[in-house]
């Protein structure tokens, strides 16, 4: 009987695939995957976000030391998708709003069919045990 193989090989099959999906989509609506990223944390931190905190978040979520991260968000800056609200906040401009929702668009119809017919209760399981793992795997990370 074959060994089942370890569950980090399941999710690393699926972020592999579902990245591919991602760069696909962002192939048709524009920007980089760390643009997209940058994106959805300042449309996710309403009408402005802290430069550093971005950065920060940016540097976290895609594993992108704050040098790199940094350079993102001048990046957007120069290609007018963020811009200055006041001090240190940086939102989206007009632009950034544009291509945040058509890359959100893009995104949904991409991936509403792989969920389509998975039961609620399992995606809110999966939902629970994916955090709970990427949280000991960054106190993993943070102790090393």
């Amino acid at each position: 009987m074959t060994p089942t193989p370890p569950l980090t090989q399941y999710i690393g099959r699926t972020e592999r695939t579902l990245r591919a999906l991602m760069d696909q989509v962002l192939a048709g609506a524009g920007g980089t995957f760390h643009q997209w990223v940058a994106l959805n944390f300042t449309a996710s931190g309403g009408e402005s976000i802290d430069r550093s905190q971005l950065v920060g978040q940016l540097a976290n979520a895609v594993r992108i030391d704050g040098t790199a991260a940094e350079a993102t968000i001048t990046e957007m800056t120069d290609e007018r998708l963020l811009q200055t609200a006041s001090g240190s906040l940086v939102a989206l401009s007009d632009a950034g709003r544009e291509r945040y929702a058509r890359t959100r668009a893009a995104i949904e119809q991409t991936t509403a069919p792989l969920f389509a017919d998975i039961p609620a209760d399992d995606m809110a399981a999966a939902r629970r045990v994916l955090t709970t793992v990427a949280e000991r795997a960054d106190t993993q990370l943070a102790r090393a």
